[in-house]
């Protein structure tokens, strides 16, 4: 039996309330491609090309429930987030909200969307006007989201997104500028600005890699307790797989655009089933390693995206490559318990060489 929630679904110019399972992704997407046009002038002539930012992408995203994207500085882990937000038209597959896909690109339409999905962006300081108060910033959402709100009751739902994000009393936070506040300030008061919306899905873009070392787990923290308290479908966009495992409920690993493994958070950072995963876990520090075990070594750099490789795209750095990744893409495998990988190597039940030993 599954429990129910009651949510107003804005998807296009319609509204409508119903009660949606909770063992149903609130945001799903299935093939989701983006291709950039690239300037003829830097290319001189010649046939026309394109950088392919994000290659037939799924993803679900399920109410109370973190879902992270790791992946290194290029692999079009911003570029998903920006699509699901509709900042970007996607070339080619299908986002549904609620079951319902989703085509919007300006108006009502757009303005009923965002209301759903709200977007928290990786510099908090370049996501406000510098020369408006933090006041103004979270009455304008509070006015073009809740229309019928007097001024009041504005100030009141101002005070409450505030203290939700532990800045209280509002007062001393509201009548603020940007650069008067420090940075985990301003980065609580982004995802006020997105609470006040009243979403059911945040998209947070490495909220956390702007700050210092010491704030970031108290950001963390306050992102998981929200999706919990207000059941939202969170998406996590990181570098840093060990945050993703320590903060995420299920993991998806981004390399050249595509989604390359996935599963439950702690199976992908603890079992990782393709070489670039166990690359990111060798990059990462761990005081723990047992240096004696060797890693996997790094033997190349990231492909260029005009023109990526064929077969699968991260074998001119993989150490294991067979003929075959040079030619055929590799399919999903499963894994088992939810987990699956892209990688050649587990066609006939072998894995990759593992980092570590496994755990007794």
């Amino acid at each position: 039996m599954t429990t129910e929630n009651s949510r107003i679904t804005n998807v296009g110019a319609d509204m409508t309330v119903e009660a949606w399972p909770s063992n149903e992704p609130v945001l799903k997407v299935r093939g989701l491609t983006k291709h950039f046009p690239v300037r003829r002038r830097f290319l001189g002539r010649g046939p026309k090309k394109v950088v392919h930012a994000v290659e037939n992408v799924d993803l679900e995203l399920y109410a109370g429930q973190v879902t992270a994207i790791i992946g290194e500085s290029g692999s079009g882990k911003s570029t998903v987030a920006r699509l699901l937000a509709q900042l970007y038209v996607p070339t080619s597959g299908e986002i549904a909200l609620y079951g319902k896909p989703v085509h919007v690109k300006h108006g009502k339409a757009f303005r009923t969307y965002v209301g759903q999905v709200q977007l928290i962006l990786q510099d908090p300081f370049g996501s406000f006007n510098p020369v408006h108060t933090i006041a103004y910033h979270l009455r304008r959402v509070l006015r073009i989201h809740n229309p019928s709100l007097g001024l009041k009751a504005i100030d009141d739902r101002m005070a409450e997104v505030l203290k939700e994000v532990n800045l209280a009393p509002a007062n001393q936070f509201s009548e603020k500028y940007p650069h008067e506040l420090s940075g985990g300030q301003r980065q609580r008061i982004s995802i006020a600005r997105a609470l006040a919306a009243n979403p059911s899905v945040l998209l947070a873009d490495e909220p956390v890699s702007m700050l210092d070392v010491s704030i970031r787990l108290g950001i963390l923290n306050l992102l998981e307790k929200l999706a919990t308290e207000r059941n939202l479908a969170l998406l996590y966009i990181t570098h840093d797989i060990a945050s993703a495992r320590y903060f995420a409920t299920t993991a998806t690993v981004m390399y050249a655009g595509e989604l390359i493994e996935g599963g439950p958070a702690e199976a992908v950072t603890q079992q990782a089933g393709h070489p670039y995963t166990q690359l990111l876990i060798a990059s990462a520090p761990d005081p723990d390693r047992d240096e004696s075990v060797e890693r996997i070594k790094d033997i190349g750099q990231p492909p260029s995206l005009i023109d990526p490789p064929a077969g699968c795209r991260f074998h001119p750095r993989c150490p294991f490559a067979m003929e075959k990744c040079h030619t055929e893409a590799p399919p999903k495998f499963d894994l088992g318990d939810g987990h699956w990988a892209r990688c050649w190597l587990h066609e006939s039940g072998a894995a990759a060489t593992p980092m570590f030993p496994k755990e007794e």
